[in-house]
C-alpha cells in the first residue's frame, strides 16, 4: 500500500533553502524619510538642551536684583496621550524686576525642571506668592534673561547621552539598510537562479 502525504499550500512555499524565504522589509520610501525627520527633532532638542545646560551653569555667577511677585497661580491641562487622557500641572509664576534703572518681566522660576505634581506646584506657588519682594538672578549681559532659582537639574544628562545615541542612529540605519540593498542588487541573477529548487 502506498501512502501519500500531502502537505498545504502554505508548507510548500517555506520548504525551499532559509536564504531563498521573503521577509518583510521597509520601504526606503517610509524608512529614510522617518529617520531623516527624528534626526532633525533629535538633533533640535540636542541643541536646546545644552544651551539650556550652558546657561543654568552660568547663572551660578550672575549677579542678581530685587524683584517682586506680580502673580502666582497654579495651572493644569488636560493632555490626550496613547493611554488616554492625563494631566499635566506647572507654575505660573510673573515677576518684574529693575536694572539700571529699566524694568524687566519673566515668568522663568529655575532651568530645566521636571514635570511636576500637583502638590509640587502649588507648593511653588505657596513659595512665591503676590507682592512677595524676591532676588531675581539675571545675565549682566541680557538682563532680560532671568530665574527665580539656580541649580541644574541633573537628569538632564543621562536624557541628554541617550538622545545624542538616538540621533546618531538615524543615520547608521539608513546607511546600513542602504548598503544591504545595494549588496542585493549587485547579485547577478544565475547566482540566485541556481539556488532554487530543481536546478
Amino acid at each position: 500500500m502506498r501512502i501519500e502525504v500531502i502537505r498545504p499550500a502554505g508548507d510548500a512555499a517555506q520548504s525551499g533553502p532559509p536564504d531563498q524565504r521573503q521577509t518583510p522589509r521597509t520601504s526606503p520610501r517610509l524608512l529614510y524619510p522617518i529617520a531623516f525627520v527624528a534626526f532633525v527633532l533629535f538633533a533640535a532638542f540636542n541643541v536646546w538642551a545644552i544651551g539650556a545646560l550652558y546657561e543654568s551653569f552660568e547663572a551660578y555667577s550672575w549677579p542678581h536684583a530685587k524683584g517682586v511677585i506680580i502673580s502666582s497661580v497654579a495651572r493644569s491641562k488636560i493632555m490626550q496621550g496613547r493611554r488616554g487622557e492625563y494631566i499635566v500641572h506647572w507654575p505660573d509664576v510673573r515677576y518684574y524686576y529693575n536694572v539700571h534703572g529699566k524694568n524687566y518681566f519673566n515668568d522663568r522660576v529655575r532651568f530645566m525642571h521636571r514635570g511636576m505634581s500637583k502638590g509640587e506646584t502649588q507648593e511653588v506657588v505657596s513659595t512665591y506668592p503676590v507682592n512677595k519682594v524676591v532676588d531675581v538672578y539675571y545675565n549682566p549681559d541680557n538682563p532680560a534673561a532671568s530665574t527665580l532659582e539656580v541649580g541644574v537639574y541633573w537628569l538632564t544628562f543621562p536624557v541628554l547621552i541617550f538622545s545624542f545615541i538616538l540621533m546618531f542612529l538615524m543615520p547608521a540605519i539608513v546607511v546600513n539598510d542602504y548598503k544591504r540593498r545595494r549588496q542585493r542588487s549587485q547579485v547577478p541573477q544565475g547566482a540566485m537562479a541556481s539556488g532554487a529548487p530543481g536546478a
